[in-house]
Parts: structure tokens; C-alpha cells; sequence
């Protein structure tokens, strides 16, 4: 059997999404090029629905939907996005850094000097959090020689899938 993330759901308070959903398109779409939707056909008892995509299919997704008991981001938990890249990681850090810059509530953790070898992988990763109630681990995962796993996840880019086989 096969078991990927397909999708979060966060509630956040009456009101936000309605006051920072040009804020969330702005940083997810434009530090990581998700895409952002209203969702006016899922019938919830709350005001406002809105879902951040990483990929253009909608197959992983975080909806947010209003809700006076809305998650609270008082813990460390959070989420992990795996990038293809070395680079990408850096990329997206210099992206939510300089928009930090413009507002103050991006928040950073876990920088690039906390970096870490942990048996067979060293991972290259930063934590962000802004306007989402959770948490955001973006990582790149190095296998040392001999140690990648036969089987890995891809997001089925042909030319990729492909390049693996």
C-alpha cells in the first residue's frame, strides 16, 4: 500500500482569512509558488474557506476554514515540506526572509547553522511560520554513499520519473 500526504486542514480565527488572504497569497504563492483558492462548494458551518496548494492538481493541500475554536500556535508542531534540492531549500529561505522584511509575524526558527547528520542522511532544512497556525520544516534530505532507499516518492514529473528509472 501507498500513503502520501494529501491534506491539513487548519482552522483559524473568524474573520482572518477574510483580512490576510492577500497576505497568504502573496507569501505561499510567491516564496513557493502554491496556489490559493476560495473553496465556496464544501458547506461547513464557519464563514470563510480557503486552501493553499503545493501543486497545481490540488493533490496536497492545506484548507483553512474559520472556526471560533480555531487551532492556536502556542507548540512546536508542524509540518515538513521535502524539497528535490539543495538549492531549493536555500532558494525559498532567501524568499521567506526577504519577506519578512515587509511583515514582521513571518517568523524563522531553525536556521541553516542547525543543520544535522542523523545515521544515514544529513539534512538541510529552516523552519517558518506566517499566518498558519503550525509550523513549517522545509528540508532537503542528503543520503550518504550507498545509503538512499530503493524506493522514494516522486511527484511524477515524467522527465524525472524517467531520469530515476
Amino acid at each position: 500500500m501507498g500513503i502520501r500526504f494529501n491534506h491539513m486542514e487548519l482552522t483559524v480565527p473568524p474573520g482572518m482569512l477574510e483580512k490576510e488572504k492577500q497576505n497568504i497569497i502573496d507569501f505561499y504563492g510567491g516564496c513557493f509558488g502554491f496556489t490559493c483558492i476560495e473553496v465556496p462548494m464544501v458547506e461547513l458551518d464557519v464563514s470563510d474557506k480557503f486552501l493553499i496548494s503545493t501543486d497545481t492538481e490540488f493533490s496536497q493541500f492545506f484548507f483553512l476554514a474559520e472556526d471560533p475554536k480555531y487551532l492556536k500556535p502556542d507548540s512546536y508542531d508542524h509540518i515538513g515540506f521535502l524539497m528535490d534540492e539543495w538549492d531549493e531549500v536555500d532558494e525559498t529561505f532567501e524568499k521567506v526572509k526577504e519577506f519578512q522584511k515587509r511583515d514582521s509575524r513571518v517568523e524563522i526558527m531553525h536556521t541553516f547553522e542547525d543543520d544535522f547528520e542523523a545515521g544515514p542522511v544529513f539534512t538541510h532544512f529552516y523552519y517558518f511560520r506566517y499566518l498558519l497556525p503550525i509550523w513549517i520544516d522545509v528540508q532537503f534530505i542528503k543520503w550518504k554513499d550507498g545509503m538512499k532507499p530503493a524506493k522514494q516518492w516522486t511527484y511524477g514529473i515524467p522527465d524525472k520519473v524517467a531520469e530515476s528509472a
